[in-house]
């Protein structure tokens, strides 16, 4: 066991206390916080600090802890206990008298002996290191709720108070960079501004919310690190996240993080993280439960399957791996970019999302192309140092439908992140109908006329062309899969059924009635056979061909190959 997953083991198991314990309330880590413990120090019982603490200012800070706990025990709560201890907790944490320090701030410097400032305020990012410390425990608070949607968030109210908001914000207003996004125009008011970002979302913008958003976006960037959340991780966020809208806003090239949770496959036992040409893939965390938690997927449940050997295979809807990977990011200030939010660029990090997962969705297929491996995307968080909120996406019920719960063995992972990586390398733009539509032909669809279209629609996507479509582009397949130095007429074979196949499809696409549903059905299913030895040939050793970007020009290539060999 590494380091870090000890000290995470370490934070999720409290196994001495009881429920009245400050540890069951708190958490270990935010009491190690405010008592200067440390974490496993802190996962004691409460009788057992207090004999260890006793006659120190941390036993001080320690009795008005559990004042504070008796206080809170004694509230009578309605149907959601945990949701409105959190809520007491965090104000009373937050309570301050003046101008002092909040009380958990106040705690920490009693139990430490001494002010424990971050540093000069008179700058954005030291006015945001100081207010990030004083709201650490509401954070911490909020991160252990488990239904986020009900959840009060605590950042938004009790950053909106603290004594430094006012200071912060006329900060903002004389950063070289930062006042641009708050300049106002004639369609909205002084202190506010428009902006569009590539994450999807576009509108007026607040320096009212700005703290509280730089805040929350800090808070999930320290989640994402998988490390236990302290005051110079959510800090670092914070910081980090002012870094990007910095540089966003200067135009330089930006990347932030995002993380993407899938289902429908398990890794090898034993194997927990695994780097990839498109990101990193790992098994899910317990923390990762902060991305989905107060969704639908709280109750998605998952599914299971019985292997030959009579084993069986679980998976989590809410998903049992994670990829991470960094993404483009843009942030502009014209009004008139919203109109056109669909241009290349513009969704520039969504885009990179898609297309990521995409290629792992196809490397799996083609790794394997007997079983049909199959992953739904089942959350998905970006984090948009400008909104906390954005970025948050998951999957409904009848996403999972094509599911069939499978555990890689080492040999089947190897397979799949080399064509996942071989994807990755070679895939253009002039390739991406395909590799969307072979995904959709090949799991997402029900249909046998819709998984006809799109298998074919494969085909035209690599080799197609504007007259004597037909025999051009199965010529250009048959060349494509016949093997090197093979008969001319197995080529010949070859082209003959891809045009019976080809025209079934033309027949479906027309409304031709009358066609026999057992034909679609073979039809489609040996279209899908076609489509996926057309891609691992096209992205395995032939994948010279997606240097040319023109899909008539890939089929000439290839017919011309086909009359040499002859």
């Amino acid at each position: 066991m590494t380091p870090k997953q000890d000290q995470r083991q370490e934070d999720s198991c409290v196994p001495r206390t009881r429920p009245q314990d400050l540890s069951h309330h708190l958490g270990p880590r935010l009491l190690s916080y405010l008592l200067d413990i440390d974490v496993k120090s802190a996962e004691a019982c409460d009788d057992e600090l207090s004999n260890e603490l006793e006659g120190s200012s941390r036993g001080l800070a320690l009795a008005t802890l559990k004042k504070a706990r008796d206080d809170v025990e004694s509230v009578e709560y309605g149907d959601d206990i945990s949701i409105s201890r959190a809520e007491i907790w965090t104000t009373w944490f937050m309570q301050r008298s003046g101008h002092e320090s909040v009380m958990a701030t106040r705690l920490h410097e009693c139990s430490v002996g001494r002010k424990d400032e971050r540093g000069a305020t008179d700058t954005v990012e030291g006015c945001l290191a100081q207010i990030v410390q004083d709201l650490y425990a509401g954070l911490v608070i909020y991160s252990r709720t488990e239904d986020k949607a009900k959840a009060k968030t605590p950042w938004g109210y009790w950053c909106f108070q603290h004594p430094l908001k006012r200071e912060f914000d006329r900060l903002v207003m004389q950063d070289s960079d930062l006042r641009h996004l708050f300049l106002g125009s004639n369609e909205t008011p002084e202190f506010t501004g428009w902006n569009t970002r590539s994450t999807g979302l576009s509108g007026t913008y607040y320096l009212l919310l700005f703290a509280g958003n730089i805040i929350g976006s800090g808070l999930k960037i320290a989640q994402f690190s998988g490390d236990p959340l302290t005051v110079d991780g959510i800090v670092a966020g914070a910081l980090m996240s002012v870094a990007m809208i910095r540089l966003s806003l200067q135009g330089e090239d930006v990347s932030i993080p995002v993380r993407v949770g899938f289902s429908g496959i398990l890794l090898p036992d034993g194997c927990n993280t695994i780097e990839m040409t498109g990101g990193i893939i790992r098994a899910t965390r317990e923390e990762d439960r902060y991305f989905w938690s107060g969704t639908p997927l709280d109750s998605s449940g998952g599914a299971s399957m019985r292997t030959a050997d009579g084993q069986i295979t679980k998976i989590s809807h809410h998903g049992d791996i994670v990829l991470e990977l960094d993404v483009p990011y843009t942030i502009s200030l014209d009004r008139a970019d919203d109109e056109q939010w669909w241009l290349p660029g513009k969704m520039a990090t969504l885009a990179r999302i898609n297309e990521a997962f995409e290629n792992l969705r196809l490397g799996l297929l083609l790794s394997k192309p007997s079983d049909r491996y199959t992953i739904v995307q089942s959350w998905t968080s970006i984090a948009d140092p400008m909104d906390p909120w954005n970025g948050l996406s998951y999957a409904n019920e009848s996403a999972f439908f094509s599911l069939r719960p499978a555990q890689l063995g080492e040999v089947e992972l190897g397979e799949w992140v080399r064509w996942a990586n071989l994807v990755d390398d070679h895939r253009t733009s002039s390739v991406s109908v395909s590799i969307r539509r072979m995904l959709m032909a090949s799991s997402e669809r029900s249909n046998p006329e819709d998984i006809l279209v799109d298998a074919v629609m494969v085909w035209e996507n690599l080799f197609g062309c504007d007259f004597d479509t037909t025999k051009k582009i199965t010529g250009a397949l048959a060349v494509l899969l016949s093997p090197e130095g093979g008969r001319s007429s197995e080529k010949f074979d070859r082209q003959k059924s891809y045009k019976r196949i080809y025209g079934l499809r033309s027949r479906v696409v027309h409304g031709v009635p009358g066609l026999d549903l057992m034909e679609v059905g073979d039809g489609a299913q040996e279209a899908v056979d076609v489509s996926i030895s057309a891609l691992r040939e096209i992205f395995g050793e032939q994948h010279y061909l997606l240097a040319i970007d023109s899909s008539d020009k890939r089929g000439e290539k290839l017919r011309y190959k086909g009359e040499t060999r002859n």
